[in-house]
């Protein structure tokens, strides 16, 4: 019997699981407790001086028994949340996140010199770019009038024509597509850039009301100056400089990531 008991502790298969068992119970006994939350005097002090913020005065026993029980329930609620996942599915919760993780990595950007915004400037000279403008009168309804035919004669013809009062006025000098297009719609930009100069146009519909046009001048894009665009050349090289750390990190987790391309 005693002979059988030292073969069966000799079988290489008994020892192999043994020493497996061990180390996987070395590894549990490392791990982290998840269900494990410690309420430190860090913690009891953050929440103490939150508390005497918001009231004026430092929390009475009662008032801190209950700050523990609020912060231990929004604890345990945060730590089910991330068990079952909702990180991963919530598109605000995500964005977050990933926008907490790029701030993290890029960190603050460095103050640039001037030689840097010189030389950003001159590799990226299409991107500082002022872009057309219209200069442009208007008359106004509110609501269609009865006859526009009629109303676009009385324009041609130089009659004078009312209109409504517009909240923008009537004038306006040099203003960017980009904003003639917010502000009364694609169709009457389109219309502002093909009519003939001097000629009144309309009528253009808008989701503020009704539009006769007549445009005055048209300039066409051109480079801006290095002065007039050194505000946007810097916030343009700080964020190139924050994103590059951002970018050698995906690259490296990439090399790490087994990525599935189902398209």
């Amino acid at each position: 019997m005693v002979d059988e008991q030292r073969r069966w502790w000799r079988d290489p298969i008994v020892a192999f699981v043994a020493l497996g068992g061990a180390i996987f119970l070395a590894w549990w006994q490392l791990q982290p407790r998840d269900n494990q939350i410690s309420i430190t005097p860090e913690i009891m002090a953050a929440l103490a001086e939150d508390h005497q913020q918001l009231t004026g005065h430092a929390p009475s026993p009662a008032e801190r028994q209950a700050l523990i029980d609020d912060w231990l329930a929004e604890e345990l609620l945060f730590r089910e949340a991330l068990a079952r996942g909702l990180h991963m599915t919530d598109p605000q919760i995500r964005e977050r996140l990933v926008e907490r993780m790029k701030l993290m990595l890029g960190g603050a950007p460095p103050e640039p010199t001037e030689a840097d915004l010189l030389e950003h400037y001159a590799s990226h000279r299409e991107t500082y770019v002022q872009e057309p403008q219209i200069s442009l009168e208007q008359i106004y309804f509110a609501t269609p009038p009865g006859d526009p035919a009629a109303v676009l004669a009385r324009l041609r013809a130089g009659a004078p024509v009312a209109g409504d009062d517009f909240w923008m006025g009537r004038q306006f000098d040099n203003y960017g597509v980009s904003m003639l297009r917010g502000m009364f719609g694609a169709g009457l930009l389109a219309g502002a850039q093909a009519a003939p100069l001097g000629q009144w146009q309309g009528p253009f519909m808008s989701p503020r009301g009704v539009h006769f046009i007549r445009v005055t001048a048209r300039t066409p894009a051109r480079p801006l100056p290095y002065l007039a665009a050194r505000e946007q050349v810097r916030m343009d090289w700080q964020a190139a400089a924050a994103a590059a750390p951002v970018q050698r990190e995906v690259a490296r987790l990439r090399q790490h990531a087994r990525i599935i391309d189902a398209r």
